[in-house]
């Protein structure tokens, strides 16, 4: 799985050096497209709740509220700087087809990670004597107690055919 992280940071890499020769080769500065902010800020919006919702990430939401609130702001320059398919450059164009390749294989091989490659759980607990077996220390209580971090078990002590004394009076005891 690390060279699965390896190579998406290699591509992300060559992704960024790529558009930054892109636009050094221009001879002026590209002008913002404040309508793709506004449109990136509500794909990672609705990306973020349900992140937000389910593991308390609020990465793609804060982003997504920032973006779309950059896009807000400079309605006014959407029709300026905005341009469609047919108004690009062959150039531009195969620039977009890259970068959206590019971007189309990172979220298959995210899809990939996510759904195919199963972190190993390890052995199957049960009871006390697997939770010990697992490797888990038992905790000094009486009868002593194993967690694993989401359940706990008790050791199961037998007290059949054997006297012990009950109560705490001397005369009882003998």
């Amino acid at each position: 799985m690390t060279w699965l992280l390896i190579v998406i940071g290699v591509l992300i890499l060559i992704l960024g050096i790529a558009a930054i020769y892109a636009t050094k080769k221009s001879k002026k500065p590209p002008m913002s497209d404040y309508y793709t902010f506004f449109i990136i800020g509500i794909v990672w919006l609705i990306i973020g709740i349900p992140l937000m919702i389910n593991s308390d990430n609020l990465f793609f939401f804060i982003m997504g509220l920032v973006f779309m609130v950059i896009g807000l702001a400079n309605k006014d320059k959407w029709k300026k700087n905005h341009k469609k398919w047919n108004q690009l450059k062959k150039r531009e164009k195969n620039l977009k087809i890259g970068v959206i390749v590019v971007l189309g294989i990172l979220v298959l091989a995210g899809l990939v990670v996510l759904f195919l490659i199963k972190p190993d759980k390890g052995p199957e607990i049960y009871d006390f004597d697997s939770c010990i077996w697992a490797g888990y220390p038992a905790m000094e209580s009486y009868p002593r107690q194993c967690s694993d971090g989401e359940s706990t078990w008790t050791e199961n002590i037998s007290t059949l055919g054997k006297n012990y004394p009950l109560g705490g009076n001397k005369n009882e005891a003998g």
